[in-house]
């Protein structure tokens, strides 16, 4: 909602009233709708996760937290610091890594969800597919995203975390 509501603010008139200092108002919507994108994206992948690797444990083995994750089978772990040698580590906030590990899991309840199953892509995905790649938590950071990126592959990128977001909460909560 919130990505959605910087969205609508890029069309607000260009005035001080609606928008500040308006090129570097649209700059600065434009950079926190690519790194909220992402980060919607990752939260919902690792919960993602979560509730698969639950899905395959009996009541008496459920992880009750997050922060309890630990999968040896599958080199995945919450955190690394009791645990050397884990390739998968949801904390080192690596969503490209971590949705190879929801792939892995997904089931055929995935099959329909955008870039998870492998075989269905949305139609943009060539032009975002750079955005995905390089989405880090620390984007928020640097100044050069709109070096990169144009405003449509930003805009892009957020209707794909919407429709990803979608498409994985109504597996898992089903």
């Amino acid at each position: 909602m919130t990505c959605q509501y910087m969205v609508e603010c890029l069309t607000l008139p260009d005035n001080t009233l609606h928008k500040p200092l308006s090129s570097s108002y649209k700059s600065y919507l434009l950079k926190n709708i690519y790194y909220l994108s992402g980060y919607t994206i990752e939260s919902i992948v690792n919960f993602a996760i979560y509730e698969c690797v639950n899905d395959t444990k009996p009541r008496h083995q459920k992880i009750w937290r997050v922060d309890q994750l630990h999968e040896p089978s599958l080199s995945l772990v919450f955190k690394d610091r009791r645990y050397v040698g884990f390739r998968y580590v949801i904390a080192w906030h690596n969503f490209q890594k971590n949705m190879e590990v929801l792939n892995i899991l997904a089931t055929s309840k995935f099959s329909q969800i955008p870039v998870i199953s492998g075989t269905h892509y949305p139609i943009y995905w060539g032009s975002i597919q750079p955005l995905f790649d390089n989405w880090e938590a620390q984007v928020r950071y640097k100044n050069n995203v709109l070096n990169l990126y144009t405003e449509q592959q930003i805009l892009d990128f957020f209707k794909f975390s919407t429709e990803l977001y979608t498409g994985i909460r109504s597996c898992i909560t089903t």
